[in-house]
């Protein structure tokens, strides 16, 4: 299907798929679909405002007839260039210079998105209504003896106390290792949008460095070098997008929450295995808070 659908763009190809909703052309443009028109045209505004911007995401390539996507029934496609580069999968490569590059990396990404926010209606999301909803909620209704409730509420309570104060803006929502391409060593662009919207900046940095800790156990970072991988982070995002002290003060409880929404997700989806693990880690933020601060000076 997709092999005849490609031909709208005048393109003769076998499509790869790349993952489920995604395909490789040629090795020069990526088909991706979608079943949510709202996403959908966000996601186009938002890489057409970085792209004129000069950020380096993929460029849309338009129809034939000018439109920007392709319709088919209930499902959505759009074609864009297949930006250069890979994703790093060895972080044993990456040293403190790499990390802090990383940091600045994600800054530019936000100055970036502010830009986005003149042009788009962004979700609007907040960690603490989530928080303070449906993640109460599981956790009230599927109870679990890896947790104490005191530690969940005061959590909660932490980060309320501070909420109106974090920045927000628009985010990438999902940054790890794989929506960022490097080509030969050098940042060649950013990838994936479909979960951006609006809320705490400091969720994407607190994201990202407690993904380090859960890559495959052949990229694991070591418990050690994780924290001086959040200073360097830390540190080349703060040479271009200055944090708030507030912002630098809650990366702890942000983290904590964080690991909190996941178990909470995994166990409404009765997945007991990664719901232990995100319960584990929240675990290890929490125990681990003096060395996390020291790491944050």
């Amino acid at each position: 299907m997709t092999e005849k659908l490609i031909k709208e763009w005048n393109i003769e190809s076998t499509p790869v798929q790349i993952y489920h909703s995604a395909w490789d052309i040629n090795n020069s443009y990526v088909l991706k679909v979608y079943d949510d028109p709202t996403t959908l045209q966000r996601n186009i505004v938002m890489m057409q405002t970085l792209y004129e911007a000069g950020i380096p995401v993929p460029k849309i390539i338009k129809l034939p007839d000018g439109r920007d996507y392709s319709e088919n029934g209930k499902e959505f496609y759009i074609l864009t260039t297949k930006l250069k580069g890979k994703n790093i999968v060895n972080l044993n490569e990456c040293d403190d210079r790499w990390f802090f590059e990383f940091g600045t990396i994600l800054a530019k990404l936000h100055i970036a998105f502010q830009t986005c926010e003149e042009h788009i209606s962004c979700w609007n999301g907040s960690i603490l209504e989530e928080m303070n909803g449906w993640v109460s909620e599981n956790f009230s209704k599927f109870k679990v003896e890896y947790l104490e409730m005191n530690d969940i509420k005061d959590s909660i309570n932490e980060l309320a106390e501070v909420y109106d104060d974090l920045p927000k803006q628009l985010i990438h929502r999902d940054v790890h290792l794989g929506n960022f391409l490097f080509d030969d060593g050098v940042f060649s662009g950013y990838i994936d949008f479909d979960l951006s919207q609006s809320n705490i900046r400091i969720f994407d940095l607190c994201y990202f460095l407690l993904g380090l800790l859960l890559e495959g156990d052949n990229n694991r970072v070591e418990e050690e070098r994780w924290y001086e991988i959040i200073r360097q982070v830390i540190k080349g995002y703060d040479s271009i997008a200055i944090l708030l002290d507030v912002e630098r003060n809650a990366i702890i409880c942000v983290m904590q929450n964080i690991e909190l929404l996941f178990t909470a997700y995994f166990l409404g989806t009765g997945d007991e295995k990664s719901a232990k693990g995100s319960a584990d880690l929240f675990s290890f933020v929490k125990r681990n808070k003096e060395k996390i601060q020291d790491a944050l000076i």
